[in-house]
């Protein structure tokens, strides 16, 4: 069996889409730290991943939306269902990244709440960590700095949520 693709794959090109934004700022964060060894290329990750996540993730939520909502060629192999839990996977590796603390001022802004009501709530599937759902994972890396590190206010009564 031959591993190379016998068919055509055509570029799509997007306008949008904070969820894949968010899994490429968590991708260049993790790999910033794996390669703090080498410190220009560690630098230059993390440089490409503050100027992703500020053009794609930190602007008005009420504008974004799902890149996978009207394109055919994706809404059938890609059915996110939100941006959210990216946004929140993405940022708490920035933070681990980078040590900033603006980044974990993000994740434990009780406005998170009113902006994503599912973040705080009790829903039993949003436990699940899946493709579809980063959420649990993030909260886990939150819950670590709440366990081994005294984060102190304004982070502590999110951080104690988590």
């Amino acid at each position: 069996m031959s591993s190379t693709m016998d068919y055509p794959r055509l570029p799509t090109t997007i306008s949008k889409g904070p969820h894949l934004a968010g899994e490429i700022a968590t991708t260049l964060a993790i790999a910033s730290i794996v390669f703090e060894h080498d410190i220009t290329y560690s630098k230059k990750l993390i440089k490409g991943d503050e100027a992703l996540f500020a053009l794609a993730l930190v602007r008005d939520f009420a504008k974004r939306k799902l890149y996978n909502r009207g394109p055919p060629c994706i809404e059938s192999y890609y059915n996110s269902t939100d941006y959210f839990d990216e946004y929140m996977w993405g940022v708490v590796w920035l933070y681990f990244a980078t040590g900033n603390n603006n980044y974990l001022s993000l994740t434990t802004d009780p406005s998170i709440c009113k902006i994503n009501d599912k973040a705080c709530n009790e829903i039993p599937y949003l436990k699940i960590l899946s493709w579809n759902n980063k959420l649990p994972a993030a909260m886990l890396l939150l819950t670590r700095m709440m366990m081994f590190h005294n984060s102190g206010y304004p982070n502590e009564e999110m951080l104690t949520m988590y």
